[in-house]
Order: C-alpha cells, then structure tokens, then sequence
C-alpha cells in the first residue's frame, strides 16, 4: 500500500480494517463523506 496517496490509505485502513462507516470516517476526519467515497473508490 506504498503507492497509496496517505489520505487514501487511512480512509481505506479505517474503512477495510477499521470496519468504520463512511460518515464516521467523514467525521473523523472533518471532510465531506463524498469526499470520504472518492478517496477509497480512487485508491
């Protein structure tokens, strides 16, 4: 997961490993859960 840009490879940690939901990512991480969507989708 080297290639993966960091802000993608946390949402993807926190959504694969984590189990996390994709609003609680969004809030965890004070961004839009759209934005939370794209990031792991692009990774």
């Amino acid at each position: 997961m080297t290639f993966v840009k960091s802000h993608e490879r946390e949402a993807l940690i926190l959504r694969f490993v984590e189990d996390w939901e994709y609003h609680e990512i969004a809030a965890a991480t004070a961004s839009p859960i759209g934005t939370i969507q794209w990031r792991i989708f692009n990774a």
